[in-house]
């Protein structure tokens, strides 16, 4: 049996840096990663998340084939046989990347990792996909929620009126869209897979760069609005987890308020939605080249790269892919009107349990090597700017590689809280 990787920055353990580092493509600030602090063009300075969690289950990290390559790159992988990582830094829940990210244009969101993963799947042939199926690791949605700190003065206003409710709205819709988002993507796979871990969100509000949000905003505003921002981004995170546990752990669906037909017009809403953004990717990509980078290297770069996709039709492919998801609903849910776990074979990780209890046992690591953990300040701030730290510190001190990716050191602790999880629900996770 073999594992597949979908999802953001903790798993991926370098597709976003092999696929745009040869077009010189740079969309976040720190990429393709340099090293220090970040290592092998990955968001850690060492074991993403990922590669932690199969090294604990007993699985070679360095098994992992990177999934996501340009269209045109030949040939088809096959999930069968490898184990395959399609997780890319700065995904989504959607088609697309994080805009606070700079991959607004760019198809890296789950969504299309998994119509790369069908693609895969087909090219070895369904009935051996529906035989020999792989299991999958999934984390995705952090994007998602701090996207809501890109319009940092329209984020403000809403603290500003409470009585208006709109925090929560906002808290709520948030959290329908991550999960929505994910309900597609898990029953898409329905079928093709064997067992689904979902790595729910940490607490969001306690990253570096959470911390450093939460003072942009509170300087924004009169008054005092320090910590708002914090507790909102936590308790999106909280409410996506309760929502995914709600979903996935084989409740009655109707006592939480879905039915089937909810359940179809989630699926079909948001299927719809996507192969809207697949045909609007090629004007906004145009626009985007030809309004802000006309005549730069970046420019043909990224010409090439939208060549590339739109040139092999992989949007055709991903739009038949999801017209097919569309078509078999029926398939993925056979008569059952209500009472249902949508896919039997998941289980959701509250990742703000894990992350609390790793912490709590990597501090203690720390302090027992006769160092001070820092988890307020990243180590990339702190090689990069004034932090008033004393020298001579090493990425051992630290929590956090940059704002909001652990250091190897903290996810291997992570870690070693995740794996007895999974070996306790599904015994063979990834090892046949």
């Amino acid at each position: 049996m073999t594992i597949a990787l979908l999802g953001d920055s903790l798993l991926d353990t370098g597709n976003l840096t092999n696929v745009l580092a040869p077009f010189g493509i740079v969309p976040f600030p720190d990429l393709p990663f340099p090293d220090p602090p970040y290592s092998g063009g990955k968001a850690s300075n060492g074991l993403v998340l990922g590669e932690a969690v199969i090294a604990e289950l007993g699985i070679d990290p360095d098994s992992l084939t990177l999934g996501v390559r340009l269209p045109t790159t030949p040939p088809a992988l096959n999930p069968l046989t490898e184990n395959i990582n399609y997780a890319v830094a700065g995904a989504t829940t959607g088609v697309f990347g994080a805009e606070g990210n700079g991959l607004a244009m760019f198809p890296v969101g789950v969504q299309s990792q998994i119509a790369l993963f069908a693609q895969d799947l087909t090219s070895v042939g369904i009935p051996e996909a529906k035989t020999e199926k792989p299991d999958i690791l999934f984390s995705a949605g952090s994007n998602d929620v701090f996207e809501v700190l890109v319009d940092i003065n329209s984020f403000a206003s809403i603290l500003l009126t409470p009585d208006k409710n709109d925090d929560n709205a906002l808290k709520n819709d948030l959290a329908t869209q991550v999960v929505d988002n994910i309900y597609v993507a898990i029953a898409s796979l329905e079928n093709y897979v064997d067992d689904i871990v979902i790595l729910g969100l940490s607490r969001l509000g306690d990253s570096p760069f959470s911390i450093q949000a939460d003072g942009a905003v509170d300087a924004l505003l009169p008054g005092d609005y320090a910590g708002q921002t914090r507790a909102f981004l936590t308790d999106v995170a909280a409410e996506i987890n309760t929502r995914l546990s709600a979903t996935y752990d084989g409740q009655d669906l109707r006592e939480n308020g879905f039915l089937f037909d909810d359940v179809a017009q989630i699926i079909s809403d948001n299927a719809a939605q996507v192969l809207n953004d697949l045909e609007d990717f090629s004007t906004r990509a145009v626009t985007f080249g030809s309004s802000l980078l006309v005549g730069t290297d970046f420019s043909m770069a990224f010409d090439g790269l939208v060549d590339d996709f739109l040139g092999s039709n992989v949007f055709g492919q991903v739009n038949d892919f999801l017209v097919g998801l569309l078509d078999d609903i029926g398939d993925y849910f056979p008569g059952q009107q209500g009472g249902f776990d949508p896919v039997e074979n998941v289980m959701v990780i509250d990742g703000i349990d894990v992350f609390e209890d790793g912490l709590v046992v990597w501090q203690e690591s720390v302090i027992n090597a006769g160092l001070v953990p820092i988890t307020e300040i990243s180590y990339l701030d702190y090689l990069t700017q004034v932090t008033g730290l004393p020298d001579n510190l090493d990425s051992r001190s630290f929590a956090f590689t940059d704002g909001s990716h652990p250091t190897s050191n903290l996810n291997q602790f992570i870690a070693a809280q995740i794996a007895p999880q999974i070996q306790a629900e599904f015994p063979d996770f990834g090892m046949g």
